[in-house]
């Protein structure tokens, strides 16, 4: 897998587990530090090296004409630090350095947003941001902006990572189910259900209520179809069904009577149409 990062120096490059590849131009390192080269070094062979302020940073040839540079070979890479562990090879950036690929301003207006960040209790990035753009703290200078340049300049902040970051114990499940008495459930064996569709953004719901009960519904309608509205029906049903009652009974609109007529005897009910002009109240 190949990443993306900052070299001190060099500017972006793209790297590997095993290796940096100098992707950026020659002639610009050269403007700003001295190159020396050597294609019969005993030690690194065909090679060139770049002079950086603090370290020297050795780039070898490889067979396919591709000069690179190692990072396990050394313990100085530009931007990264690199320690061995087993087999691996961790590249971590500090703060310090990450700080070099921005100006001073730019720096203080991250430590600002860091500042801030802590002082409201270091909630989640988003919630960071959903602050800010609302503007619930007045007179404050931060912005989205400077939010992710402290993300990028200081990293994810410690604080959240150790309140956050842990799996934490899940809530248990408590049923909470209400036992309705048997005389109610008796009395209301058999329910009369009121039917209407309404229209809302464009989307079209078979809503329902059940007399006595007023138990209200509203199932979403793809298509004004009888397999949709029988599907919605069928569904509406079920629900008092696995509450012990039966809807016996459907009162509904004269719009509705194209529609009903195919699946009255599909749910084996008893439909009622109001008369021209009349609406079910």
């Amino acid at each position: 897998m190949r990443h993306q990062a900052q070299v001190e120096g060099f500017g972006t490059v793209w790297y590997d587990e095993t290796s940096i590849t100098n992707i950026f131009s020659h002639a610009e390192m050269a403007d700003r530090y001295r190159i020396t080269y050597d294609n019969h070094d005993k030690v690194n062979g065909d090679s060139f090296v770049v002079h950086l302020p603090q370290k020297a940073v050795t780039f070898r040839r490889l067979t396919n004409k591709l000069y690179v540079h190692k990072p396990g070979e050394s313990n100085k890479s530009g931007v990264h630090q690199v320690s061995r562990s087993g087999t691996g090879t961790n590249l971590v950036n500090t703060v310090e350095e990450n700080r070099n690929f921005y100006t001073p301003r730019q720096f203080e207006r991250a430590k600002r947003a860091r500042d801030l960040y802590h002082a409201i209790g270091t909630p989640s990035i988003a919630d960071f941001k959903a602050v800010i753009r609302m503007n619930a703290i007045g007179n404050n200078p931060v912005t989205t902006k400077d939010i992710d340049l402290a993300e990028k300049i200081f990293g994810p902040d410690i604080g959240q990572l150790k309140g956050k970051s842990t799996q934490r114990a899940p809530v248990h499940v408590v049923e909470n189910e209400i036992e309705i008495p048997r005389e109610l459930i008796r009395s209301q064996q058999d329910l009369t259900l009121c039917i209407d569709g309404m229209k809302v953004n464009g989307l079209w719901f078979l809503t329902t209520i059940s007399r006595n009960l007023y138990y209200r519904t509203a199932h979403y309608v793809r298509h004004q179809t009888p397999e949709v509205y029988q599907t919605a029906l069928t569904d509406v049903i079920r629900v008092y069904n696995r509450a012990g009652l039966r809807v016996s009974r459907i009162h509904a609109d004269n719009e509705f009577r194209a529609v009903l007529e195919h699946i009255r005897d599909v749910l084996e009910l008893d439909i009622n149409y109001a008369n021209p002009q009349d609406h079910v109240p």
